[in-house]
């Protein structure tokens, strides 16, 4: 996957118009079924709060516990080992795990989210996202794609 495949106008959370959320029973029933094939456990589920524009499922699998983020607006999935205030660090998917969610999300990779972005690489998002981007300066495209910008 490349940068202009997530760079779609909206993912910031900030649209000109409005963009529908993502299903959640529908991404928590692949995600429930993941977990299963794992042996894993759902440790914790955090919504839409404090100005994020993702979900955020704690998983504990074996001796690993990681974190899953959909993206509100996009089919966006991404794996962290952390996520605060302070930043997401983002880990590639459990290949089981990954397999599965795949059918219907798309898995964004960390080394895509971990690259620094250049102005060109937002040329598609709109005015007022490009606004927020100068504001909150962030650095990767995993930052610009999620994020808890108010």
């Amino acid at each position: 996957m490349n940068i202009d495949e997530v760079m779609k106008p909206g993912v910031t959370g900030f649209s000109e118009e409005e963009l529908s959320k993502q299903e959640i029973k529908d991404f928590e029933a692949y995600l429930y079924h993941a977990i299963r094939c794992e042996n894993g456990k759902l440790i914790k589920t955090e919504l839409l709060i404090n100005n994020r524009n993702f979900y955020t499922y704690q998983i504990g699998i074996r001796t690993k516990v990681f974190h899953i983020l959909l993206h509100s607006n996009f089919p966006f999935v991404a794996f962290a080992s952390v996520v605060d205030y302070s930043g997401i660090v983002f880990i590639d998917a459990p290949e089981q795990v990954k397999t599965i969610l795949t059918e219907n999300y798309i898995v964004l990779e960390s080394k895509l989210l971990n690259q620094t972005f250049t102005s060109e690489d937002t040329r598609t998002l709109g005015r007022h996202e490009q606004e927020m981007i100068k504001y909150w300066k962030p650095e990767t495209i995993g930052e610009v794609i999620f994020n808890y910008w108010d």
